[in-house]
């Protein structure tokens, strides 16, 4: 029960110009009337205690009034000072709920009848939006720029995005190897005849860069989504005789590569408030012995994105990064040892193939994130998990 020292304490403060309650309104309101009713409650319960002790004195003296004229004296006097006594109680009760009422009414009614943060008896959104989630991945008329690596897993990534309508540019340093994925998405798209603009750089030089974003500009005027892949995978240890020339190639053509391009990127990307998506590998969270160049690079790349995030957030631009790992060309292990024991010991129990690392590069193009950045996206089949793996590869 809610005590009158308190409630007239919390009186006290509002006729003092301070309102104890700040936001609470309506809340308060709803919490007094619950606690005057439980005073009513209480006092109604206090008053019929009372009409029960009334009457057992009343039939105790009535019971006794015919054994002695002293008894029959000395208990009407007892029954006298328990019905005086009982008068006073229900006076003191009467004022006790008399002072409750008053405080309560006075205070209430001060109180605003509902909360400032009121929860809307529907939802805000605009139900036309889940209705565009089924077109989310839509890409007719979005310029996608990817680079790119050696590896393979990129080329999946450029299918997905052909199929799904986008205006691509790919970048890398093999002229051959770009035409025959070009030929390949545009085969892919949905009118046969949208070529992928093609652009012949190395990205580890600024002026490649310059020319990419130059032509980029010239055909498109926009950018609405980037995807980049790894340019660099070494085996390098502490020991290693070349370490310092890996050490060197490897920063630069993975962090400073990645750094100039957004760089270099970023206006057009703020103009179609777009997205980049940076393609990293677990290594960079879970390190393992034989990358220690590669690692080092990915742990920068990954903190770099979050820095990004934070930066171009305000410009509607986001900047996410997915970590792979146990991805083939193929989903097989190649008879290469270390993929067969990550194939061994991955909690779904196989590889993973480019499409998988595909899908995600989508979703984070996609409207469907537009809530998401500075977010990293764990495509590895759970591989992270099984840390004992990194402590079985050598050199």
């Amino acid at each position: 029960m809610l005590k009158l020292g308190t409630i007239a304490a919390l009186v006290c403060l509002a006729s003092a110009g301070l309102n104890p309650f700040g936001l609470m309104g309506g809340l308060v309101h709803n919490t007094l009337t619950g606690a005057n009713q439980a005073v009513h409650q209480g006092l109604d319960f206090a008053g019929k205690h009372a009409d029960i002790q009334t009457d057992l004195a009343d039939g105790i003296a009535g019971k006794m009034l015919g054994k002695d004229n002293i008894i029959q004296k000395v208990l009407g006097s007892a029954n006298q000072a328990v019905h005086r006594g009982l008068d006073f109680a229900g006076r003191v009760e009467d004022t006790k709920t008399r002072l409750a009422d008053n405080l309560f009414n006075g205070f209430s009614n001060q109180l605003p009848q509902h909360l400032p943060i009121e929860l809307p008896s529907h939802t805000t959104d605009n139900d036309a939006e889940y209705y565009q989630v089924k077109n989310s991945r839509d890409f007719t008329g979005k310029v996608v720029l990817i680079t790119v690596s050696n590896s393979g897993l990129a080329e999946g990534t450029i299918k997905l995005f052909s199929i799904l309508g986008a205006n691509l540019v790919i970048t890398g340093t093999n002229a051959t190897h770009l035409a025959e994925i070009a030929q390949l998405a545009q085969q892919q798209s949905p009118t046969r005849s949208n070529q992928p603009l093609r652009v012949v750089a190395d990205l580890t030089k600024t002026a490649d860069i310059g020319r990419l974003v130059g032509e980029i500009v010239y055909k498109f005027g926009r950018l609405d989504a980037m995807i980049t892949f790894a340019n660099s995978y070494p085996l390098l240890n502490i020991t290693d005789p070349n370490l310092m020339d890996v050490w060197d190639q490897t920063l630069r053509a993975d962090l400073r590569a990645t750094a100039e391009l957004f760089h270099l990127t970023y206006p057009l990307l703020e103009k179609a408030r777009g997205s980049a998506t940076v393609v990293a590998t677990i290594a960079g969270v879970a390190p393992v012995a034989v990358e220690l160049a590669y690692s080092t690079a990915k742990a920068g790349v990954q903190h770099m994105v979050k820095n990004l995030a934070l930066e171009l957030g305000a410009k509607g631009v986001r900047v996410n990064t997915i970590n792979i790992g146990a991805i083939t060309p193929d989903g097989t292990n190649l008879g290469n040892p270390v993929l067969a024991l990550m194939e061994k010991k991955a909690p779904l129990g196989h590889l993973g193939v480019p499409l998988d690392v595909a899908k995600g590069a989508v979703f984070l193009s996609s409207s469907d994130a537009k809530y998401i950045t500075g977010a990293n996206l764990v495509i590895d089949g759970g591989i992270i998990y099984t840390r004992h793996i990194s402590n079985n590869l050598t050199m």
